[in-house]
């Protein structure tokens, strides 16, 4: 092991004796074993920032392909897949040929959660994890313990990185997280080392939002992450009290003033046509499910790139894959 491994470990085991109760600073302090993971990610993505349209697909391919041959040779549930289909990794040769293979459905990972631990890893490499639950019942699957973590929290910094957000900022999360309970009617903590206020938007309601907007305040944010969905009961919620918009705050968050601009909004005929990137910041809900449809995908430019930051519903999988191969979406 190198001495800047020995170092971080050295840190690590620092800040494990701290005994520090709150879980997402632990989360973040998790990565710090796996932290080559991180750099290597970090890196990568830097790189790949500048990489032309030919530069990325080729690093696709080759990614996909070792992917598949992982799966094929050691994942159970896949082995299985590709044999009753009388298929093998060569077979996919384009992301177009990914439908030859079943969408992993959260019936398939209930069902077949011990068949998709990859067999050349260790039981102790793996993190039991849970989704948060905002559809009805959790759902839980398995990490690369550390490794899935510090990859995650390297594309993480990275988007941060581009709107100037910082680990010493303060900041508000708002993403699924449980916190506390009414019998307290506390729905807020401190996260990593306090610089963020974690709040439960499972609990965020008509009633308490009034409590919620108070503490944002009084904590003072220059940023906020937030589900789309949560970040619209909030932004309707103040639009005309104008409450979060503290003229002392370093940078306000949601600026309700400038909400004016957005009112002529563009229809979505005239959006797909005239678009080169399209980002989806919506919630999910009988109207926007599957949004991004064959229909919408055959109005779009050839090449356009397409963002979903919201729920994988919105768009239609199935048609994006069959879009990629053809016009390059």
């Amino acid at each position: 092991m190198s001495s800047a491994g020995m170092g971080v470990r050295a840190v690590y085991r620092r800040l494990r004796a701290l005994q520090l109760e709150d879980t997402m600073t632990m989360r973040a302090l998790h990565i710090l074993p796996a932290y080559s993971a991180y750099i290597r990610t970090y890196a990568l993505l830097q790189r790949s920032h500048w990489w032309s349209r030919e530069e990325l697909l080729a690093y696709q391919a080759e990614a996909l392909s070792r992917l598949l041959d992982h799966a094929y040779e050691n994942v159970p549930y896949y082995r299985r897949v590709f044999d009753e289909r009388d298929l093998v990794p060569a077979d996919i040769r384009t992301p177009g040929d990914l439908a030859l293979l079943p969408i992993l459905t959260r019936e398939d990972l209930q069902e077949n959660l011990a068949d998709l631990k990859a067999r050349n890893y260790p039981g102790s490499a793996f993190e039991y994890v849970t989704t948060g639950g905002s559809t009805g019942i959790p759902v839980g699957f398995y990490y690369e313990r550390g490794a899935s973590r510090a990859k995650e929290w390297a594309f993480m910094k990275t988007q941060w990185d581009r709107v100037g957000y910082r680990f010493t900022d303060r900041c508000v999360v708002l993403r699924g997280y449980i916190v506390g309970s009414a019998r307290d009617d506390v729905y807020w903590k401190k996260a990593l080392l306090g610089r963020w206020l974690v709040m439960s938007s499972h609990h965020m309601t008509e009633e308490t939002l009034p409590a919620y907007v108070d503490q944002i305040r009084r904590f003072r944010p220059r940023f906020i992450q937030a589900y789309p969905s949560t970040a619209v009961v909030l932004a309707r919620s103040q639009r005309s009290a104008d409450v979060l918009v503290d003229p002392g705050a370093p940078t306000p968050v949601f600026p309700w003033r400038e909400s004016r601009r957005y009112r002529g909004q563009t229809g979505l005929d005239e959006l797909w046509s005239r678009s080169d990137v399209i980002s989806l910041n919506c919630p999910l809900s009988s109207e926007t499910h599957h949004l991004v449809s064959t229909d919408a995908i055959e109005r779009m430019k050839p090449g356009v790139m397409l963002v979903n930051t919201g729920r994988g519903a919105l768009i239609d999988t199935m048609a994006v894959i069959t879009a990629r191969t053809i016009n390059g979406l």
